[in-house]
């Protein structure tokens, strides 16, 4: 199945590795484009930080501690929020396997506040379920 897609490694320190899922041919990922963006640079920042965090202590910490959230209502897949404290920056990701879960970067987005009704957007998600199954599909190959 040709996607469009394909899973490539970005470096966020010197010791921490994520995958992330980028369209075929494009050079930059979604998080090299924010660190290149100076009104973005700092959600880029924060967010890579907790990205760290999660890696380095695996998805039952990131789950425990509130940096990663199963989303509720989709199924198939294992689709995450990623996020970093106090803030409304957010990362769909999708986690394959457990205990040593393989975390798969999809794309960021605006969440939205916190005890804040309204979730997110059922465009946002439709996105985030399909990138997953492309993400599952990419790593099971």
């Amino acid at each position: 199945m040709e996607s469009g897609y394909e899973l490539v490694s970005q470096k966020l320190n010197n010791k921490v590795s994520a995958l992330v899922l980028n369209p075929i041919g494009q050079e930059d990922t979604f998080l090299d484009i924010m660190c290149a963006d100076p009104k973005r640079r700092e959600e880029a920042a924060l967010i890579t930080r907790s990205l760290i965090r999660i890696y380095e202590n695996g998805l039952d910490y990131a789950v425990a501690a509130g940096l990663l959230k199963p989303l509720k209502g989709v199924k198939d897949v294992a689709l995450f929020e990623a996020k970093a404290k106090r803030t409304v920056f957010r990362v769909m990701s999708y986690a394959a396997g457990k205990p040593d879960a393989q975390i798969v970067l999809l794309f960021d987005f605006r969440g939205h506040r916190q005890h804040a009704s309204g979730g997110i957007p059922r465009a946002t998600m439709d996105k985030g379920l399909e990138l997953a199954k492309i993400a599952r599909q990419l790593l099971e190959d």
